[in-house]
């Protein structure tokens, strides 16, 4: 029932995955840029391809809701907005009015917030270049940190199964040794209890 769409994803993320990857993160953001960094680590993917990616997809994204903020208190968005709702934005609004910059930049950083910062940063009226300065030094510095992050956590992968593969050799060692040691004391014990 569900194997021909099954089929289908699976060809296009094979034979188009930065086509997906692009899609993905306009549409779901972060939840699709862990497994890309991933993939990327694990040499199936172009990190730097990646990268630039998820700069451009989630920069248009981001703008798509900055533009929403910018245009929610005039004609169809205010269709929408009942004016309690306003009042209770601009209540919430004030503390973001005195650093909208460090608070544009902390919501990549912040799960949940990214898609309100950007439309309070529309709607509080964040000059447009301002806005995009800080916005993709946002995008590219939370991207630079998740993969210093993935690769971290590769080495540490990497590290900790060679550990792991000295303890077990050691472990080996052990065994052998009380195997060993449980033979001979076996003897030397049995050896003195028929001499008695």
């Amino acid at each position: 029932m569900f194997e021909p769409y099954l089929d289908t994803i699976i060809y296009a993320f094979t034979n188009h995955p930065y086509i997906i990857i692009f899609v993905g993160l306009i549409i779901a953001g972060e939840s699709i840029l862990l497994p890309a960094i991933f993939l990327a680590i694990a040499g199936k993917l172009s990190m730097p391809y990646v990268v630039a990616i998820t700069v451009i997809s989630t920069t248009l994204s981001d703008t798509v809701w900055f533009y929403v903020g910018r245009h929610m208190q005039h004609g169809i968005f205010r269709r929408f907005i009942i004016d309690r709702v306003m009042a209770k934005v601009d209540e919430i609004a004030k503390p973001f009015d005195a650093h909208k910059a460090k608070v544009l930049f902390a919501s990549k950083f912040v799960y949940g917030t990214r898609t309100a910062v950007q439309i309070l940063a529309g709607a509080r009226g964040m000059e447009w270049r301002r806005y995009i300065m800080v916005n993709f030094l946002g995008v590219l510095s939370l991207t630079l940190a998740l993969i210093a992050l993935g690769y971290s956590v590769n080495l540490s992968l990497a590290g900790l199964a060679e550990v792991v593969h000295r303890i077990e050799v050691v472990f080996l060692i052990f065994v052998a040794l009380v195997v060993a040691g449980h033979f001979i004391v076996g003897k030397y014990v049995k050896k003195k209890w028929y001499q008695q």
